[in-house]
């Protein structure tokens, strides 16, 4: 949820009822995101350095991960410590310094060119069981590029990646009703595999202080967004036709009337369609939205980096503002 939750007191599809969960070195939440990133890095490494041995057929698929990975820690932290292969990390993990997050960014779209070439052209379907989660299509490395290019700026880079996913056929927009008040049955059914192009399944249920069911799935990127996405993309391009085309087949299917000029319409139906999915907090922070709607400053729109990691890591330096 991007560190914000649904005000208990209220079930409601309008975004003013958000409020900050308070962000701190010491935030038990950010620290274990952390250390699970970089755990499952630690993991995709070592895969990748027996492989190399061996087979060495895994890679490309390794890199897709860790592309989602590093690219999830960009958004979130922006500079951080950057391994490479599974050596390096084991020998300077206590001592290495943050990474700019444009060289990692750079770094990852090399990855997912090649990991384009190489992977199968087929309908995702990651929720079948691990394999299917591991072995991603193309279309999965297409539109982790796109989320790199359009947090990047260059919009006009991701445009013909998203484009050939939708063109590809693989996925469907659902008819949903969210012009009634959202329903619990609505965020557990939200992304099925019409519409999911990568995701992972969530073993929790209810949170305490929320009075709706979470989703069951945590997608990664929808056919939704794909939508949105190239809508926002032919905005900044100049193509106001063709991204109002996109927004009202996105409105339709999901039986919503959002008003305003394109970008704003964008807005009206992420947030009501969106908020659970792992775009949501990367799109506000690229569209300028994150510190209004979210009542946060500008140097709160990158998380602190974890007291413990900064006393275990001499050489790792905090986020301004922390």
């Amino acid at each position: 949820e991007q560190s914000y939750h649904f005000n208990p007191l209220k079930l409601s599809n309008d975004i003013s009822v958000l409020s900050p969960i308070p962000l701190s070195v010491n935030n038990p939440n950010i620290e274990e995101a952390w250390s699970n990133f970089y755990k499952v890095i630690r993991n995709i490494l070592q895969l990748k350095d027996v492989d190399k041995s061996y087979l060495n057929i895994y890679q490309p698929y390794c890199n897709v991960l860790l592309a989602n990975i590093y690219y999830s820690m960009v958004v979130a932290w922006g500079d951080i410590p950057y391994f490479k292969d599974f050596q390096q990390m084991e020998e300077s993990v206590s001592s290495v310094a943050r990474t700019p997050q444009n060289t990692i960014l750079a770094e990852l779209e090399d990855m997912l060119l090649e990991a384009i070439d190489y992977l199968d052209e087929k309908h995702n379907t990651p929720l079948k069981d691990a394999n299917s989660l591991f072995f991603a299509s193309k279309d999965v490395a297409r539109i982790t590029l796109a989320n790199i290019y359009m947090y990047s700026n260059r919009h006009e880079d991701a445009m013909p990646l998203i484009e050939q996913v939708i063109t590809n056929g693989f996925y469907t927009l659902s008819e949903d009703d969210f012009g009634a008040e959202q329903n619990t049955s609505t965020f557990n059914t939200l992304f099925e595999e019409d519409e999911l192009i990568y995701g992972v399944r969530d073993g929790s249920g209810t949170r305490a202080n929320i009075v709706i069911l979470l989703p069951g799935t945590i997608a990664l990127q929808t056919i939704t967004d794909a939508y949105l996405s190239l809508a926002e993309c032919y905005f900044k391009a100049g193509s106001n036709t063709k991204a109002e085309e996109l927004v009202e087949r996105v409105a339709t299917a999901k039986n919503i009337a959002p008003s305003g000029d394109v970008l704003t319409k964008i807005h009206e139906l992420r947030s009501k369609i969106l908020l659970y999915s792992a775009g949501y907090f990367p799109y506000m922070k690229r569209a300028g939205l994150a510190e209004e709607i979210f009542d946060v400053e500008s140097w709160q729109l990158l998380w602190p980096i974890p007291s413990s990691e900064i006393e275990f890591n001499p050489n790792i330096t905090q986020n301004d503002g922390y």
